[in-house]
């Protein structure tokens, strides 16, 4: 039902003002059996020869009493007012009777009616107050009941009836003229008075309302100049009142809303029509805040539009949630790439959150209307971050984000107990930063403004010393950028995964290797040496099958001597102790080792070099060698026997560009990203081909370690093109 705010739209002076001039009779509360009168027009006091104070706030079925011999009448008004709340439609009374006392001679008389009810309906359906119309039907009921007698004395009697009423009325009126000329000034003075008095304490209470009403308030005239802004409207800003009625009032609006506001209100008033729109305000700290306006017409007195009521909402927490909800789909995403074994539960949950994504964004404008399908869409919500939130912690990962433009990081209890904070405050960005260790900061940093720069994801491993002293830790960080209004990154959020475990199993691994690669070296150095005797006793003899069996010895030896110097290599790398010797040389020189190396070991394919002009680097000439020779050797294995190995080296933007190309099976674009990877190999292709994956990671982190960068292009069946770059001298 409608509250009693309700009836004060009605009982207010501006309406009625405007409804006394209706062609209307009454406004009639609807509920039975008092029935109360909230309105009442001009024309309907005239019929009954009533004063307004006599109708106003009474019961309609005591303002329609009936006919003190005939009852009928009064019940029949009743009985219609319950039919109209009963069924919601239109109900009509055509004839019925009452009494009125007429002011020329102070007695009653009856007259006869017609009585029209129409129903004014809620959101809800129900009626909640009823609209009567009047009419005096007693001239055309009278010639109904004298059908049949002579027609001039049915005129001449309504002329004598009407001739006696108005002769009557004369006489009263000479009577009583004087008497009411000398009282008619104190009337009018106490009319004013109260009139004014009432209004005083109408806009009081208006005023007091809107000044403690937590909605923002504000009145604009029939120009468009707003006149008054309520309380939450200085607090909101942090402006004063005077401030707020000036015309750079609008300043106050985010730069980009300024302009759709204003058009939007100009156009609906021209219209005469309510707006409603949403649109952003600067708070006193500069913060924007997103607000639903609605602004209600308001008349005059007379009718006259006199401007526009508006009344704002805070919105802010609505547009937070969506872009929270963004966050949680990255989130989701990264969770969904970095951990294989809940690939499954983590799809389900991308896709109801997905789902849920769709109906926020197909509900938007239902969400301003209608605050049952917020609640609704608010609890879909959060049982999808629930899920979430149930999917990180089955991982045992934390949640962080960092807020770019007030520097603060804010992290999940997770988060915090892997930096070793157990305070629960909010850090500075620096701060956590310095929990990492110093030979990891530039790096972190650097992953992180390249993401930035790129508006995409990161993904980076580093170590941390923790706040409660604990033992150094291995995180590995996931994250993406969350971009502002204006395209540019306004936040860091991501994922936190301990990984000291998995990093200690890795050293532990390495160390196994590089021991059992280094006990390896000494024996396989001493059957080397035997197998070259018996090589040279075997010439001597000149014993051709021994020396044949003996060269082939020696080629397994030293495929297994480089499977060993990988290995060793690959664990110097993992824990920092292999070594650059910086040294300035003529790659030009390298080369020409390079392709004499090739002319003699290699016969079962056309390895052809380009001319190389002299260039300087500045580098570590034997692992740069190795690295050229890695790249020829790979050609060889997978590239059909006879085929072209072209081998380049040229000058490209103050860096030395070198290029193995050979017309192999190639690579897919799935493989690509992976191949430099370490112990990574192509396994479709490569069941046949020996080989343990590290020459290519090798190759690839000698090249980063001398400020280069490795790459191949690849198609498949097309043979594969392996560039680096290294900085020239």
């Amino acid at each position: 039902m409608v509250t009693t705010d309700s009836d004060s739209i009605y009982t207010s002076e501006t309406f009625q003002a405007f409804f006394k001039h209706s062609q209307y009779s009454l406004i009639i509360k609807a509920i039975a059996p008092e029935f109360k009168v909230l309105a009442v027009s001009d024309n309907y006091l005239r019929l009954i020869h009533r004063q307004r104070k006599e109708v106003l706030g009474k019961n309609a079925v005591e303002v329609f009493p009936g006919n003190q011999q005939d009852v009928s009448g009064k019940f029949s008004i009743y009985n219609s007012l319950c039919r109209v709340i009963a069924s919601g439609k239109q109900d009509i009374v055509p004839i019925f009777t009452y009494e009125i006392v007429l002011p020329q001679n102070g007695e009653n008389e009856t007259f006869y009616w017609s009585n029209i009810n129409d129903p004014v309906k809620n959101t809800a359906g129900e009626v909640d107050y009823i609209i009567n119309t009047t009419a005096n039907i007693t001239s055309q009921v009278v010639r109904e009941q004298m059908h049949g007698n002579d027609l001039q004395q049915i005129e001449a009697f309504e002329r004598e009836q009407i001739l006696n009423i108005e002769l009557a009325a004369t006489n009263d009126q000479l009577i009583s003229m004087q008497q009411d000329m000398v009282i008619l000034n104190s009337e009018l003075e106490e009319r004013i008075l109260q009139r004014t008095s009432s209004l005083a304490e109408s806009e009081a209470r208006f005023r007091n309302m809107a000044e403690n009403a937590a909605v923002l308030i504000a009145l604009s005239d029939d120009r468009g100049r707003y006149i008054y802004f309520n309380k939450a409207w200085t607090v909101l800003t942090g402006l004063p009142l005077e401030k707020l009625l000036k015309p750079s009032w609008v300043n106050i609006l985010h730069p980009f809303d300024q302009e759709r506001f204003l058009s939007t209100v100009q156009e609906a008033s021209k219209q005469l029509k309510p707006w409603k729109m949403e649109f952003r305000v600067v708070d006193q700290d500069g913060n924007n805040c997103w607000v639903l306006g609605n602004g209600a017409v308001r008349y005059a007195a007379d009718g006259s539009f006199a401007g526009y009521i508006s009344s704002c909402i805070d919105i802010t927490a609505t547009k937070k949630q969506q872009a929270e909800l963004e966050v949680l789909n990255a989130q989701l995403t990264e969770a969904y790439k970095e951990q294989a074994q809940s690939n499954r539960k983590l799809a389900e949950v991308n896709d109801e959150l997905l789902k849920v994504q769709h109906v926020l964004v197909s509900k938007n404008e239902q969400l301003a209307k209608s605050e049952e399908n917020l609640v609704s869409i608010n609890k879909r919500l959060a049982e999808s971050k629930q899920v979430l939130q149930m999917a990180i912690l089955s991982n045992d990962m934390g949640t962080w984000q960092a807020d770019l433009s007030t520097g603060l990081f804010t992290s999940s209890p997770k988060s915090q107990q892997i930096h070793g904070l157990s305070d629960g405050k909010i850090q500075g960005v620096k701060k956590v930063l310095a929990m990492v260790d110093r030979a990891h900061q530039q790096r972190l940093v650097n992953c992180i403004e390249q993401a930035m720069a790129n508006h995409s994801t990161f993904i980076v491993e580093y170590m941390v010393h923790p706040k409660n002293n604990e033992n150094a830790k291995w995180i590995r960080m996931s994250g993406v950028v969350r971009l502002g209004e204006d395209n540019q990154p306004v936040s860091l959020l991501g994922t936190l995964l301990d990984i000291s475990e998995q990093k200690q199993d890795e050293v532990r691994k390495n160390d196994f290797i590089g021991m059992v690669s280094h006990e390896l070296k000494t024996p396989i150095t001493s059957i080397k040496a035997y197998v070259q005797i018996l090589q040279a006793r075997s010439q001597q003899n000149n014993d051709v099958f021994s020396t044949n069996l003996l060269d082939k010895t020696n080629q397994q030896i030293g495929k297994m001597i480089r499977m060993i110097n990988g290995f060793l290599n690959v664990s110097r790398l993992e824990s920092a102790k292999i070594q650059i010797d910086y040294q300035r040389f003529d790659l030009a020189q390298l080369f020409k080792e390079a392709r004499e190396e090739a002319q003699a070991f290699i016969t079962s394919h056309h390895v052809v070099f380009a001319p190389v002009a002299e260039i300087f680097v500045n580098a570590d000439r034997d692992k740069l060698g190795q690295v050229i020779t890695n790249l020829i050797s790979n050609a060889v294995k997978y590239s059909p026997i006879g085929s072209v190995i072209q081998v380049a080296c040229v000058t490209q933007n103050g860096n030395a560009l070198v290029s193995v190309k050979d017309q192999g099976i190639g690579i897919s674009k799935e493989d690509v990203p992976k191949l430099f990877e370490r112990y990574y190999r192509v396994k479709s292709q490569t069941n046949n081909i020996g080989g343990f994956g590290i020459g290519l990671y090798l190759c690839d982190e000698i090249i980063k370690q001398l400020n280069g960068k490795l790459w191949v292009e690849s198609e498949i069946g097309k043979g594969s093109t392996f560039y680096f770059t290294i900085p020239m001298a």
